[in-house]
């Protein structure tokens, strides 16, 4: 278990993993006020990417099988 304090403003509505241990990343979502994504490698102490184009909160992400993309859905 490892907390990551200070990243997102607000609630973080949904979290996934990779599907594969081959790059274990975890991807968050939130209701933070730029409507962002967060992508974390959790060997690393911070995010190793946010990424932003939503205009309501973003509520799910999701990795394809292979893992080379990730999906987000909010209500914008």
């Amino acid at each position: 278990l490892r907390a990551f304090a200070e990243e997102h403003e607000e609630q973080v509505n949904h979290c996934e993993f990779t599907n594969t241990a081959r790059r274990l990343l975890l991807a968050t979502c939130s209701n933070d006020s730029c409507m962002n994504v967060k992508l974390w490698n959790l060997n690393k102490p911070s995010s190793q990417n946010t990424m932003f184009g939503h205009f309501e909160p973003v509520n799910h992400c999701c990795f394809s099988p292979d893992d080379s993309y990730l999906s987000t859905s909010c209500n914008d």
